[in-house]
């Protein structure tokens, strides 16, 4: 897939004869992208009183047409295992599992042209709980991402932390609507030690590294600020019912909503297009030891855009407490881009995914038909509730 540095000829190709001004990317539009109306699409099949998990299928489905309407070329990090780097997709995704505290590690490394495109994240998410131990509506978490690219290294830094609150919808079912935000800082950086400039070649002798560049770099890394918000819905059935594991999560994400500045150069504007994700995630439970996995996430981000759909299944090989152990497998694919096959093991508390890009677009000559190889690793930590002693009567004492 074409990555965030579209316009980065001086960054990707060690010859470009190009000068520092490749560097600043094409100003963007500043519209927001249409699936905004999906969402109130979603509100209608969501509201407490439609039996929302008989539709499942629709509105995956609805989903899936929705976002069928164009190419792949988003700026931003991503991870083909969407769901399993949840705080890159929403910020209203923070706290939102079973359980206390959550790590999770994602590891990327992608195809080579003729440098790999090396990403990885890691992140932390927390509920609360109240002074008599009940968890409460409010959930923090923390993210760092570290994406680095080309040959001269261009890399993105980034720290975020992020907090939501989760509203009840319904007394008599589990569904919530979380509100979420984000504040973090990146750092954007570039060796130029590593790129070789035009006026740097003889005619006869070839490339001289004593040439002088003739570029007036006036600085080699930018920070700045970053901000996002999130909403999400997540409807699930009651934990007493025969499918108590079925679920579905609706949510919209927007990140950069203040556009940072990202420039390298003193005076010019380059600002960080704002990036939309739209998603359903979705868990229906067939039978007592099979789930069937549905996934459907949209990226948008200025004139770009990012399809991914998805379809598995978790099988439960053991359900004993303490003992828990389930095979996932399932297979993706990427609008225009990459089939993805995936597969993960859940054993107690821990979680192993495994993914790799099977690239199916043009770009696959370059890259030989290799995509690249992804792997996310969970682990979710649950309090022990504190059991209940019974004071007995004297008389039977």
């Amino acid at each position: 897939m074409f990555r965030r540095y579209e316009c980065t000829p001086l960054i990707v190709n060690r010859r470009a004869n190009t000068n520092l001004t490749g560097l600043v990317l094409k100003k963007e539009r500043k519209t927001l992208p249409a699936p905004f109306w999906v969402v109130s699409w979603f509100c209608f099949w969501a509201h407490p009183k439609t039996n929302a998990l008989k539709n499942l299928y629709f509105v995956m489905l609805g989903l899936v047409c929705c976002l069928w309407t164009g190419t792949l070329s988003a700026q931003d990090i991503h991870y083909s295992q969407t769901g399993n780097s949840p705080l890159n997709l929403n910020p209203a995704l923070t706290g939102g599992f079973d359980g206390d505290h959550r790590l999770i590690g994602n590891f990327r490394n992608q195809w080579q042209v003729p440098v790999p495109y090396l990403q990885l994240a890691g992140s932390w998410d927390w509920r609360l709980r109240d002074r008599e131990k009940r968890q409460m509506p409010v959930s923090v978490g923390a993210i760092f991402n570290y994406d680095r690219a080309g040959d001269a290294e261009l890399s993105l830094a980034q720290l975020g932390l992020s907090a939501s609150y989760a509203f009840r919808l319904s007394k008599s079912r589990p569904h919530f609507l979380t509100l979420a935000g984000n504040l973090g800082v990146a750092q954007r950086k570039f060796d130029p030690n590593k790129l070789q400039y035009a006026s740097q070649y003889d005619f006869k002798e070839g490339y001289l590294s004593t040439n002088p560049d003739n570029e007036n770099i006036a600085r080699t890394s930018r920070s700045f600020a970053d901000m996002g918000l999130g909403v999400n819905l997540r409807l699930q059935a009651h934990p007493d019912s025969a499918l108590n594991r079925t679920k579905l999560d609706l949510g919209l994400g927007a990140f950069h909503l203040n556009e940072p500045n990202r420039s390298f150069l003193r005076g010019i504007d380059d600002p960080l297009p704002r990036r939309i994700s739209v998603y359903g995630l979705g868990t229906l439970m067939l039978a007592s030891r099979f789930d069937l996995l549905l996934q459907a996430v949209g990226q948008f981000q200025g004139p770009h855009q990012e399809i991914v759909l998805g379809a598995g299944g978790l099988i439960h090989l053991n359900q004993t407490p303490t003992r828990e152990l389930a095979l996932q497998l399932g297979l993706g694919y990427r609008l225009d881009d990459a089939l993805i096959p995936w597969a993960g093991l859940h054993y107690q508390n821990w979680q192993f995914h495994l993914s790799y890009d099977l690239n199916t677009s043009p770009i696959n000559k370059a890259t030989l038909y290799r995509g690249g190889p992804e792997i996310s690793v969970i682990y979710i930590i649950r309090s022990v509730p504190p059991m209940q002693y019974c004071r007995l009567c004297p008389t039977y004492m």
